[in-house]
């Protein structure tokens, strides 16, 4: 393996790229694999240059999938609906690159640190409902959209079952066990085509990704303490930033507050 530089993998059954592989110089930490997954864009290669300072300043390894638009559509939902010829259900796809880092590492990777941004930060949460036993801590930026923690409500507004989904039996319990850090530019405001409208969203999380960030940084306040347990997710507004991820590194210092979080157990300040 060469340690400082960016890696390309590609699966057994792919025809492109499966995902990018960063192992830093110095320090490496065997129990710091970081997995950074891309938003629409597919900006997987944005993330990992986001990243390569704090892998280098913490240990970490970091693991960047590519869920490409043909075999992988709807991943942000964790594949529901999706029926395409090819399709590849994006949580076992994501547990084949998981092997694959096995196979070329000696990192301990069977409990992972998560980060998503926009579709990704969609994918990650829904994710860790879903697998929660294999996840330390996870962070998540500008999300559309969330799946509230409500078990009674059908996936994927809510953590109800759904046979669409065979992985997906979530155990809140679990779940609103794994520390979260939300973050979201303040000027992060615009209702565009990328942002999902719904009259639903609107009126159950708001309108803007501000707002429904705060809609469900509380819900899990909310259902932790009706659990008795401690709540165990915090929200960040990054000043002066919109939805870029390298808006969002600049400008609101997201790279440090997430590494701060994942891998100071205090987490950050403020």
């Amino acid at each position: 393996m060469r340690l400082g530089k960016v890696l390309c993998r590609t699966l057994a059954d792919s025809t492109g790229p499966s995902y990018l592989l960063y192992l830093p110089v110095e320090n490496a930490r065997q129990d710091r694999p970081l997995v950074l997954v891309h938003g629409q864009s597919r900006g997987a290669e944005v993330l990992v240059e986001v990243f390569r300072p704090f892998a280098e300043q913490y240990g970490a390894t970091l693991i960047a999938p590519v869920f490409d638009r043909v075999t992988s559509s709807g991943y942000q939902r964790l594949g529901l609906n999706s029926r395409q010829e090819g399709f590849s259900r994006p949580d076992v796809r994501f547990g084949r690159i998981i092997d694959d880092v096995k196979r070329l590492t000696d990192i301990s990777i069977e409990r992972i640190h998560l980060f998503g941004h926009s579709g990704g930060a969609q994918f990650a949460h829904r994710y860790v409902m879903a697998y929660p036993d294999t996840v330390k801590r996870y962070a998540i930026s500008a999300a559309g959209w969330y799946t509230l923690p409500d078990p009674s409500v059908d996936f994927p507004h809510g953590m109800k079952a759904t046979p669409r989904i065979p992985s997906f039996v979530p155990n809140i319990e679990k779940f609103l066990g794994v520390p979260v850090c939300v973050l979201v530019g303040e000027d992060d405001t615009v209702r565009n085509a990328s942002l999902n409208t719904s009259k639903r969203l609107d009126r159950t999380q708001g309108r803007t990704r501000v707002e429904r960030a705060k809609t469900w940084v509380t819900a899990i306040g909310v259902a932790a303490r009706e659990r008795g347990l401690e709540p165990r997710a915090q929200l960040h507004i990054l000043p002066e930033a919109g939805h870029s991820i390298s808006e969002l590194a600049m400008r609101g210092r997201l790279g440090d507050i997430v590494s701060r979080f994942l891998f100071d157990r205090a987490g950050p300040a403020g």
